[in-house]
């Protein structure tokens, strides 16, 4: 007799009494990536983000304006794998700004943060890796006056691998609090590259942190690192640059990224297989494994960076990890290059009940001019419909990955056994 409901009621016991339920939050970096539920969607026509309302961006999104006006106490979320664009001039008054991991901000003009003597908080939370880049300048404004015991800070909060990347000045106002506060684990140092002098009131400092790169490479006039790694000088401090870094900064400040015609394009695959054990003698069960392979091509003319993939089952999972590719070991997916990643998935009950696991991934990566390219998984070698017991293509996903999972078959002969399933299955 083949497993039905009696079977399931009673690996549902079985797994209760044996087995703990663990419960699996996501986190994004430092970054506050909770969407308040009165959100309003940020539309490309919007200049002023009022006090008090919280804004949020579902996609890439350029603003149209010529200036952008965030009041105190005014919320913007830019959620993981999105890039919000806009130009002119900025006035971050006071509020926050919280980009969220592999995501970034990107903005073509001046950048004021914070508000003279408003003492109202102005601050950007930059994810792990993610980016706050500016081709015009950086003003701090501090909103304590540079008064210990009044409130207001204007302030970057930093991840793991984030970057502030400014191609023109860098003015640092603050002096009893650094403009840079990480917030990592230490894993990746954050970085700050200024192309153009840096500057601030006598006694400035940058950050407290050792796990901040600071590339400032015109010069500082009263101004200090404080703890920051400082590098003055590109060819001095090779070993100080993230892979990749030194491209996204040329790319951000010339706006070219040395390709006049970029066309970003992308392919991904992704295979799946069961990871079969000794236990049940080789059949499916709850807590079993699937390993997923995902191999990422450039298949356009330029390099990318930030690649991010995600997938459908693989929600309360790290971001499948990089395993190898990166021939030249610059950070960039160039035209030549075909990454490859791995993620495991646990088998759950209705994994086990459907006798198969589908699903699908997508891939998003950038250029040095934010051009986007995006691509859905598809399996190179998908499993043949003559494959006995295949559990058919879905009609709304024909591109997913099949696992077939080995099905187990229960012999009952005991007729009062046979009875007594029934008897559930009724």
């Amino acid at each position: 007799m083949k497993r039905k409901k009696n079977q399931i009621l009673f690996s549902h016991l079985i797994f209760l009494f044996f087995s703990l339920s663990l419960a699996f939050t996501s986190t994004a970096g430092n970054a506050n990536c909770t969407n308040p539920p009165n959100s309003i969607l940020l539309t490309p026509t919007r200049t002023v983000l009022e006090a008090g309302k919280s804004y949020h961006i579902n996609e890439n999104t350029t603003l149209t304006g010529n200036s952008l006006t965030i009041k105190a106490g005014a919320k913007l979320y830019i959620p993981t794998g999105v890039v919000l664009q806009a130009g002119g001039t900025m006035h971050m008054e006071g509020g926050e700004i919280n980009i969220c991991d592999h995501a970034g901000f990107f903005f073509k003009g001046a950048v004021n943060i914070g508000k003279l003597a408003s003492q109202k908080d102005a601050i950007i939370n930059v994810g792990n890796f993610s980016f706050f880049s500016v081709n015009g300048s950086i003003s701090q404004l501090d909103p304590s006056s540079g008064n210990a015991d009044t409130p207001g800070k204007a302030q970057f909060n930093l991840g793991d691998g984030a970057n502030i990347n400014v191609c023109a000045t860098l003015s640092i106002a603050s002096l009893h609090y650094p403009m840079v506060n990480y917030v990592g684990v230490g894993d990746v140092n954050a970085n700050v590259v200024n192309r153009a002098p840096a500057a601030g009131t006598p006694g400035a400092r940058l950050s407290e942190s050792e796990f901040v790169n600071w590339f400032a490479l015109a010069g500082l006039a009263h101004v200090s690192p404080g703890n920051a790694n400082l590098c003055t000088n590109a060819s001095a401090c090779q070993d100080m640059w993230p892979p990749g870094l030194k491209q996204e900064i040329e790319g951000i400040c010339s706006e070219t990224g040395g390709n006049t015609n970029p066309k970003p394009a992308l392919t991904l695959t992704k295979t799946g297989k069961f990871n079969e054990t000794s236990e049940n003698e080789g059949y499916a069960s709850i807590g079993e494994t699937i390993t997923y392979t995902f191999k990422v091509k450039n298949t356009g003319n330029v390099p990318l960076r930030r690649i991010l993939i995600t997938d459908d089952r693989l929600t309360d999972l790290p971001t499948p990890a990089y395993m190898s590719g990166d021939t030249n070991n610059d950070g960039l997916l160039d035209t030549t290059e075909t990454w490859t990643y791995q993620a495991i998935y646990t088998l759950k009950e209705e994994d086990i009940d459907r006798n198969a696991v589908y699903n699908i991934a997508t891939v998003k990566g950038s250029d040095f001019k934010y051009n986007t390219a995006t691509a859905t998984s598809y399996d190179p070698n998908p499993l043949p419909l003559d494959t006995p017991d295949h559990p058919g293509v879905l009609a709304d996903c024909p591109k997913c990955t099949i696992v077939l999972l080995k099905e187990y078959f229960l012999l009952v002969t005991n007729p009062h056994i046979i009875q007594l399933m029934r008897n559930l299955d009724d």
